[in-house]
């Protein structure tokens, strides 16, 4: 017996567009696989005017009472973005009974205190899977696939755009900026790229993956972020040289009761499944203790990727909610405890994690300069592991000057802490003609 499920949409846009044109093509399909008969039956926009070419007509207004208000509709669908009005939006909807599901990154990961609490409350009323990866279904490896094991650490390439940009320029040679100005003209960057490629994006994605993983609250500005605007077309040729390649990622650990969850660029070994992770595509490595290493791939972005699991959501709530409103609110219940109730815990300051390190340092081709530089390793009780010299290339906006090299070394464990000290030492006496690049490198993926 089939059911109808009248759904409210914020926004339009162009995954609400998906989310549309999903349900239009596989109506029947989801009829099959359910037994709901999907129907969105209005939505709140910005401009109720505009043209828009949607596959089934609906309702439209700019008030957001217009859905939130309707007692006929089951699941509130959130898509606008922006913290303050999604949270009334989700504040408003639970209240009501409404189911709510949502890809509102931000809003979860920015307004944890106030968003965490309604999570624990309305458990199965709440989906966010297209919040994390699109199409990459990780919320649900975390939550189901992997729930009866300790999870150790996730590491994750979670933004389509910096991957793109980072796989171009290894692959073709050719500058941030360029690969930039070509991921802007294919579609897979905006014009303001700044929320891509300075790494907020993945922060807001990792830190979500981290609570789940962890069953604990952390506070976003705790998150140590890096964007990849650092990243030079001469490091990714030494990352080769000397067998890795340079990837985005974002990194949550836990290890002896420390969690660490941060975004930076770092050296990753060519062999590993995250270092053929290229383009658009997004992909996460997680480990625990018995199931060992899961690595989840796929589209992490665009308007049909997205909507495979905003739609997803619905389904599963629906379905696990049933038909019977009391039945509804014991099955809420009774799932209270075990799901979101999450203690608050500090996230390790970035400089406390130990790593290996890459390092370049531009310096005049002089003699003794090796030897300063080796010296103040030794003071600092670094260890090396490997060291390069070559010949200082060009940069897009900057002609090197022949008598410069690039000394390039890759260092032993080391706290992060100690390696900005001494980097601070190498500017001081000045033998860094540039500034000093530095990436982690990230072992055993």
């Amino acid at each position: 017996m089939k059911k109808v499920i009248h759904i409210g949409l914020f926004g339009l846009g162009t995954v609400g567009k998906g989310v549309c044109e999903l349900i239009a093509k596989n109506e029947e399909l989801l009829l099959q696989k359910t037994g709901l008969l999907l129907k969105i039956s209005k939505a709140v926009v910005k401009d109720k005017n505009k043209t828009r070419n949607l596959p089934f007509p609906i309702s439209l207004s700019s008030d957001p009472d217009f859905i939130l208000n309707d007692p006929k509709i089951d699941v509130v669908v959130e898509l606008i973005g922006g913290k303050e009005l999604p949270l009334k939006i989700l504040e408003k909807s639970l209240t009501a009974g409404k189911a709510w599901v949502s890809a509102n990154k931000a809003l979860i990961a920015e307004k944890g205190e106030k968003v965490w609490p309604w999570f624990e409350k309305y458990p199965k009323k709440i989906g966010f899977e297209a919040s994390v990866g699109a199409a990459m279904p990780i919320i649900a490896l975390i939550q189901e696939g992997v729930a009866a094991d300790r999870i150790h650490s996730i590491r994750a390439i979670i933004n389509g755009t910096t991957n793109y940009i980072l796989s171009e320029m290894h692959q073709t040679g050719i500058s941030f900026e360029k690969a930039l100005k070509e991921a802007q003209e294919k579609g897979f960057a905006e014009l303001d790229s700044s929320f891509d490629v300075d790494g907020m994006d993945s922060a807001h994605k990792i830190l979500i993956l981290g609570q789940l993983a962890f069953h604990h609250r952390f506070n976003f500005s705790e998150v140590n972020i890096q964007g990849i605007r650092s990243v030079e077309g001469v490091d990714l040729k030494f990352a080769n040289q000397l067998g890795f390649t340079i990837k985005l990622l974002g990194v949550a650990k836990e290890q002896e009761g420390q969690y660490a969850i941060h975004v930076y660029p770092a050296l990753v070994k060519k062999d590993s499944p995250l270092a053929g992770v290229n383009g658009s595509y997004n992909a996460a490595l997680v480990q625990g203790d018995f199931f060992g290493k899961t690595l989840i791939y796929g589209l992490g972005a665009g308007s049909h990727p997205t909507a495979v699991s905003v739609v997803g959501d619905i389904c599963k709530i629906m379905r696990n909610l049933g038909s019977d409103d009391e039945n509804r609110q014991a099955k809420t219940q009774s799932y209270l405890a075990q799901t979101y109730h999450f203690e608050e815990k500090p996230i390790q300051p970035f400089g406390e994690i130990t790593a290996e390190h890459y390092i370049r340092i531009r310096v005049k081709d002089a003699v003794g300069v090796l030897a300063k530089i080796a010296s103040i390793f030794s003071q600092n009780g670094m260890s090396m592991h490997q060291i390069l010299q070559t010949e200082a290339e060009s940069t897009e906006n900057n002609q090197t000057e022949s008598n410069l090299v690039d000394v390039v070394i890759l260092t032993h464990l080391a706290k992060n802490s100690s390696i900005m000290a001494m980097m601070n030492q190498f500017h001081a006496i000045e033998i860094a003609q540039a500034p000093i690049k530095w990436f982690l490198i990230e072992k055993n993926l």
